[in-house]
């Protein structure tokens, strides 16, 4: 993120802010960039609004695993796709995303952000998803 705000500067653009993207931490903990796979939910889990378990090993005939991704920056082709915040860059009224090379309008950021999304994430002893686009993004300063 460093390198992309001080190539900015070099082209003499100021007013640099990098804000980050989390979930609404009162009811989820991350959220899965695409493409997850969601397969059956688990037969009782501790959390009903968030009934997948999330699994990196087999047998996946319940839960959800990570599929293909989509490319993120540099040659990386399965870059991280599960993540509690997401940093982006601000300039003016545009935020721009150095890892997918996408930008987005600051009123009008979610909706666009969301299409990017699986689903949400919530840690309940283990890592538990919902796929659902029903709860509230924050934009917030990176501290």
């Amino acid at each position: 993120m460093k390198r992309v705000i001080d190539i900015l500067k070099v082209q003499g653009i100021n007013g640099v802010r990098v804000r980050q993207v989390i979930a609404d931490t009162g009811q989820a903990d991350g959220f899965l960039v695409k493409n997850w796979i969601f397969f059956a939910p688990f037969h009782s889990p501790p959390n009903a609004v968030f009934p997948y378990r999330v699994k990196s090993l087999p047998p996946f005939a319940e839960g959800v695993f990570r599929g293909i991704g989509i490319n993120g920056q540099g040659p990386n082709s399965q870059p991280c796709a599960r993540f509690v915040n997401h940093a982006l860059v601000q300039v003016g009224l545009v935020l721009y995303d150095p890892s997918y090379g996408v930008s987005y309008a600051e009123n009008a950021w979610e909706p666009t952000f969301k299409s990017f999304l699986d689903g949400f994430v919530k840690v309940i002893n283990i890592l538990w998803a919902v796929e659902s686009m029903a709860f509230p993004l924050i934009l917030d300063e990176l501290q």
